[in-house]
Parts: structure tokens; C-alpha cells; sequence
């Protein structure tokens, strides 16, 4: 694990040339992400995947597609900087060339949590949207980790 967790930070800090907001902004994310991820390994979960993008007012969301295996229980943390107020998560699972909602953060914090069970295998979408920023801010780096 000690391997992972410094391959992650290798890379997560080599993408900070990538971002277009300040580094100082994006090393914070990241910092937070890393933090989730141990506290999600500390509950003995197994990290599926991590993300580091950036919301702005004018995209409105940004959606993330991957593939679940049935019958595991899934932990997805979605969190923004401290530029955004409240982050909002959404998952969807395809059925039938459909998209139905699976779970929904129903809060109004900057980080957004949602449990859910994998009751069929294959294509789900992770939708992340920026509810509301502080004030002065249209955009801000969001985190997303997923985990069963």
C-alpha cells in the first residue's frame, strides 16, 4: 500500500502542469483526495479509482463513465476545493441504452458521499456538479474516488 499511495502522489503532483488554476489550488485537492483514499483503505476498502478535474459555472457538470462488477458494495466521494460550496454526485447505471439513477447525494456540504450497492454489472455514470461556489469564484478542482 505504501507503494500505491507514493505512485499516486508521484503522479497526482506531475499532473499539476496540466491544470490551468493555480498549483497551489490544485496541491490542495489532491492532498484532500490522498486523505480520502487513506481513510477509505483504513476502512478496508479497495480504491477503484481517482480523478482530479475542474468544474466551472459554465460546465455546468462534468460525467465520468466506468464499469461496476456485480455484487459489490460501492463508497464514491466526490469533493471540491474550497472554492465550492456544494458539490453535488449523481450515479447512473445503463439499462437498456437508458440512463436510471442508482444514488444521489442529497446534502449541501463540499464533499458529497454516496453508498450503494452494485446490483448488475456494467457501464455506470458518475455525474459531479457544482451547486453553488463561495463567493467571487466561477471555478474550482473537484476529486473524485471510487471505492467497494
Amino acid at each position: 500500500k505504501a507503494f500505491k499511495k507514493a505512485l499516486f502522489l508521484v503522479f497526482a503532483f506531475s499532473m499539476l502542469a496540466a491544470f490551468s488554476a493555480k498549483a497551489d489550488d490544485g496541491a490542495r485537492i489532491m492532498q484532500r483526495v490522498l486523505e480520502t483514499v487513506q481513510l477509505l483503505e483504513e476502512q478496508d476498502k479497495s480504491i477503484a479509482c481517482v480523478m482530479i478535474d475542474q468544474l466551472s459555472k459554465s460546465s455546468d457538470s462534468r460525467t465520468f463513465t466506468r464499469k461496476l462488477y456485480y455484487g459489490n458494495d460501492y463508497v464514491v466521494v466526490a469533493e471540491g476545493d474550497a472554492h465550492i460550496r456544494d458539490t453535488d454526485l449523481t450515479v447512473y447505471r445503463k439499462s437498456g441504452g437508458e440512463w436510471i439513477q442508482v444514488a444521489k447525494d442529497a446534502d449541501s456540504s463540499n464533499v458529497a458521499v454516496v453508498n450503494f450497492h452494485c446490483s448488475e454489472t456494467g457501464d455506470y455514470k458518475f455525474e459531479v456538479k457544482a451547486y453553488s461556489f463561495q463567493e467571487g469564484y466561477s471555478n474550482a478542482f473537484y476529486g473524485l474516488t471510487i471505492s467497494f
